[in-house]
């Protein structure tokens, strides 16, 4: 589970929407209209997840983003890993349970 602090939360304005679009992690018709920063993390790990080689993609794959806490604002993330070699494949960066993320800020 990662903790976004509920102050770095914010609609994305036309300068993160630029950023995204030029370093290829949007694309212009995922950033029409307001959206939440918090919602573009959830659909860029959801991609993220969908195309590594270790996540299995014949289980189900869960990004969700849970009521406020006064930790922060949660967002799960659930997927299973591919065997190899009679082993699961680590994924270290998905085992950290109190990660705290502050979310991009436009720098215009």
């Amino acid at each position: 589970m990662i903790y976004f602090d509920v102050r770095s939360i914010r609609i994305a304005d036309d300068g993160l929407k630029q950023q995204l679009i030029e370093k290829g992690l949007a694309k212009v018709d995922d950033l029409k209209g307001e959206v939440v920063t918090t919602a573009l993390f959830r659909r860029y790990m959801e991609d993220y997840l969908a195309k590594r080689e270790d996540v299995n993609a014949q289980m189900p794959l869960l990004v969700r983003q849970l009521e406020a806490t006064q930790a922060g604002v949660p967002m799960e993330l659930y997927s299973s890993c591919v065997r190899k070699t009679g082993f699961l494949t680590s994924m270290p960066w998905l085992t950290s349970s109190n990660m705290s993320m502050p979310m991009p800020t436009s720098s215009a």
